[in-house]
């Protein structure tokens, strides 16, 4: 059995901002592919500076400030306080290598409740812009979550993974913008040489609300693709290509999901 823990001090320039957080937990072998976790955790975040000083149009065109700004319809600034919680989690995770054909593969499953203070959100709250905010009450996310990692003859790998959610602000019971009750993915990929090799993989988000009145937001699948190869006249570089949301796949309701069909290539090298 092993025992993880740890602390971490934020001492802050902002007002009343310094703190300690704490974590621990325990991983404990049952088999020789399984092995049982868990952890608890207190977390601590400050607000970015996207947070306290955004000055941008989102896609919709609406202005979206940050809480220290004051411009256009926005007279006065606001404060943002940090981010605390406190995370429980168990898990089961493990490797596949006695399995045959499966090995050097491996699974992991969890199931997780996290309790924010003061989380801080991106809403509109009726004005015309939107901004960042502090809950009122607690946020409370439960959920779990699991992946599989398969690695098959002939060089191929599978990459499976879900994400389930239930995310809401305690005391009015409404769900958390922008997070889905359900995710998933799927990918596949393979090194049928040694210098060069391929993976394609299939990404659903679900539907889930906006800051945006609650409205809902459809959910979205897209399909990318990348390929990546070793010249062997250049032992240290390694040249890539691929296309983001292949099929160009739209959601009519969210800007935010329809970021289009996106190509990108280029290079890397190691000195």
């Amino acid at each position: 059995m092993d025992v993880i823990y740890g602390a971490r001090y934020d001492d802050s320039s902002l007002d009343s901002a310094d703190n300690t957080a704490v974590e621990g937990g325990i991983v404990y072998a049952l088999a020789p592919a399984a092995r049982l976790r868990m952890n608890y955790a207190q977390g601590y975040s400050l607000p970015t500076e996207r947070d306290l000083y955004a000055d941008t149009a989102q896609p919709s065109g609406r202005r979206q400030l940050g809480a220290s700004v004051v411009a256009g319809e926005k007279q006065e600034s606001h404060t943002l306080d940090p981010e605390r919680s406190e995370s429980l989690e168990i898990g089961l995770a493990g490797d596949l290598g006695r399995l045959g054909p499966v090995r050097e593969s491996r699974y992991d499953v969890a199931v997780f409740h996290t309790v924010i203070e003061d989380r801080i959100t991106r809403e509109r709250r009726g004005e015309p812009y939107v901004s960042f905010y502090n809950l009122d009450d607690d946020a409370r996310i439960r959920g779990s979550e699991g992946s599989l990692e398969l690695a098959l003859p002939a060089g191929l790998r599978v990459d499976l993974g879900v994400t389930w959610l239930d995310a809401i602000e305690r005391g009015t019971r409404r769900d958390l913008p922008y997070a889905p009750e359900w995710s998933a993915r799927a990918a596949l990929a393979g090194d049928p040489g040694e210098r060069y090799g391929w993976r394609t993989q299939v990404r659903y988000t679900g539907s889930h609300v906006d800051e945006d009145d609650q409205d809902e937001q459809e959910g979205v699948t897209q399909v990318d693709i990348q390929g990546h190869y070793n010249p062997r006249a250049w032992e240290h570089v390694r040249l890539y290509a691929g296309i983001d949301n292949l099929f160009d796949t739209s959601n009519d309701t969210s800007l935010y999901a329809d970021p289009g069909r996106y190509a990108r290539f280029g290079l890397r090298a190691n000195f």
